[in-house]
């Protein structure tokens, strides 16, 4: 699998906190370009520990404990996205840009911009899911790479899904900047779902730790390779 790490592009928007993860849409304009190494040469300068994503649960001795709240939220991870940092996969024929905070982790860590995991691109800040006080996940936001299919392909397989569930998914078919889009959806918290992008050498599914991630701004940034 080819894939490599491009140039951040920095963008200056005001820190707040939020409880859902769905940040504030990004500007695309370009203010300044930093270089991942860079970054990765300051986190070294400042003694930073890295936390990677696909080892995650590596390193639950190094993050706090689930169950400590007030320890998590001094972290930082609901303060909202700042910079874009470019992703390509050449076989996969995607090149995009995803958001991230270099300042995810305050003092103490620095959380890698995204991990490619399996057949899935993880972003966003790192969180904690699951019953009980949950465990720590590699981030809450995620790419997955699908097989093409045209979108009346996939609309008619998503409705196939939905007229086997109970409640079914709510379905809705867009353009987002000329790319073809199905967002899908179920009621209820965390319900599930996702946006599904058609590609051209394959199709990507944007999601949160909750269901569908349809961000006009990620999704336009998006070039088939």
């Amino acid at each position: 699998m080819s894939y490599k790490i491009i140039s951040l592009i920095s963008l200056s928007i005001a820190l707040s906190s939020c409880s859902t993860p769905q940040p504030k849409k990004l500007s695309l304009g370009v203010e300044a370009e930093r270089e991942v190494v860079q970054i990765a040469a300051e986190n070294s300068a400042a003694n930073l520990v890295l936390i990677e994503r696909a080892g995650i649960a590596n390193f639950e001795s190094e993050l706090p404990d689930v169950c400590d709240f007030e320890a998590i939220d001094a972290l930082g991870l609901n303060d909202d996205e700042v910079e874009w940092v470019g992703y390509q996969n050449e076989s996969k024929g995607l090149a995009v840009k995803l958001p991230y905070n270099p300042e995810w982790g305050m003092e103490a860590y620095q959380i890698e911009p995204f991990a490619e995991i399996n057949d899935a691109v993880f972003f966003g800040a790192i969180t904690v899911r699951g019953e009980g006080c949950g465990s720590w996940v590699s981030g809450n936001q995620q790419l997955n790479f699908l097989p093409i299919e045209t979108k009346d392909e996939v609309l008619e397989r998503l409705q196939v899904e939905s007229d086997a569930l109970e409640f079914g998914y709510e379905i809705k078919s867009l353009t987002v900047g000329g790319i073809e889009v199905v967002e899908y959806s179920k009621d209820g918290l965390c319900g599930g779902g996702g946006t599904i992008i058609i590609g051209e050498k394959s199709n990507y599914e944007l999601a949160t730790t909750c269901g569908p991630n349809t961000r006009e701004d990620l999704i336009e940034s998006m070039e088939f390779i």
